[in-house]
């Protein structure tokens, strides 16, 4: 990787595709073909094999990315909060706007504080901000929230003058599961399960074990949905060859957080921080690349901001918590750093939280550390990826040691 200060060639757009799970992406070993595109893409990227969101939740997890924080420090709680401080003081957008990139946002999400349906509208045209709105009623909304947000990124990239930061934000595959017409029945031939009100009694709940078929279909739809969100990137990806911004521009594709059909909970969110919650998707593209390039090292939502200022050869504030990625991409460090992830209840976001449950990974192992719980868990998560054994009394002293990260971080992260 060419080490020279890159920043006067290269645009940069971060595409964040919400409730995307690496365990549901063909590109990471799934036995369904979700993610075509993607995985044809990654022949020329940096592939994170042990990316972690720092949340099983959007907001936590996207201003982590966009901040470089842990969630902890992010004070979000709703939607409003998210974007009145999403331009005040320190992230990568005022970061890179300081330094001369043109900012281009389309932030699509089911719902925020103006009042539309299938439109993308700009609530600040200084800085190049959409939000794109759906009502989710019915099996159409996937096939126009899509052709939307797509519609006006193709727009945005048309006009766009170099350098330009270029943040995508995709909601679906989010809940409801609506593929549209194209892909719906790749997975699931029967007629169920077609719109939002067939599904909302399943989404972020707990379930029985005789009701996981019923599960099971519901994550066919998902897995339709990642192949319709795959196809309409492709798309995209076409047109940034056909304008020539594949030769100056690094691109990331990345999640908010996972999705999970198991363990009988069936959404995002809440108590639960198991591998398809939080183990997320990261690949790097950069201009020249021709080779796939697997890292193996751990990885999480904070590092993505000091990276790409590292590669662009920006300095990295000393206010991000987050470490750069390019020392495991160029090899001259394969240092494994433990990763934190916090479970977000709804109406809290708290490291300290008597409540909220944090993992670490670390050394090929993951403990989840739930307070006023009489035992942890910890799973050997190398050789166990399903997480089905739970160590924690076998393994007294890494649970120890592991816990310890914990509280440390706890510590520290809360000043």
């Amino acid at each position: 990787m060419n080490s020279q200060r890159l920043h006067l060639l290269n645009n940069v757009i971060l595409i964040t595709i919400d409730s995307l799970s690496a365990s549901d992406m063909s590109i990471y070993g799934y036995h369904r073909n979700t993610t075509p595109f993607i995985s044809d893409f990654s022949k020329t990227c940096y592939v994170f094999n042990s990316m972690y969101a720092n949340s099983n939740s959007t907001y936590p997890g996207i201003y982590s990315i966009l901040t470089g924080k842990y969630p902890t420090k992010n004070n979000l709680n709703n939607l409003i909060s998210f974007f009145i401080n999403l331009f005040k003081g320190k992230n990568i957008i005022d970061l890179l706007k300081r330094e001369g990139y043109q900012i281009l946002i389309i932030a699509a999400l089911d719902k925020v504080f103006i009042s539309a349906k299938n439109k993308v509208f700009s609530i600040n045209p200084t800085t190049n901000l959409y939000i794109s709105l759906s009502s989710k009623k019915n099996i159409t909304y996937t096939k126009l929230f899509l052709n939307n947000i797509f519609k006006k990124a193709f727009e945005l990239l048309e006009k766009a003058k170099s350098p330009f930061f270029f943040w995508l934000h995709i909601y679906p595959p989010h809940a409801p599961y609506l593929p549209s017409e194209r892909f719906r029945g790749r997975f699931l031939l029967e007629n169920s399960f077609n719109d939002a009100i067939s599904q909302k009694p399943y989404i972020n709940k707990f379930y029985s074990k005789e009701m996981q078929p019923e599960i099971y279909k519901l994550r066919c739809r998902y897995n339709e949905q990642i192949l319709d969100v795959d196809f309409s990137i492709g798309k995209l990806f076409n047109l940034l060859k056909q304008e020539g911004f594949m030769q100056n521009t690094i691109i990331i594709i990345t999640s908010d957080h996972g999705e999970i059909f198991e363990k009988g909970f069936m959404g995002h969110g809440g108590r639960y921080l198991y591998n398809p919650l939080i183990r997320i998707p990261l690949l790097i593209h950069l201009p020249g690349n021709r080779e796939r390039k697997m890292i193996r090292t751990n990885a999480q939502q904070v590092d993505i901001l000091p990276t790409i200022l590292d590669i662009l050869g920006f300095d990295i504030p000393k206010w991000i918590d987050g470490k750069s990625l390019k020392h495991s991409m160029d090899n001259t460090s394969q240092i494994n750093e433990p990763v934190f992830s916090i479970g977000r209840f709804f109406h809290k976001v708290r490291w300290q939280s008597e409540v909220n449950p944090i993992a670490v990974v670390h050394d090929g192992y993951k403990l989840i550390y739930q307070p006023g719980q009489i035992y942890d868990e910890l799973y050997n998560i190398t050789d166990d990826p399903a997480e089905t054994q739970n160590l924690s009394r076998d393994e007294v002293e890494r649970t120890k040691l592991l816990k310890h990260l914990i509280k440390t971080a706890i510590l520290k992260y809360n000043n």
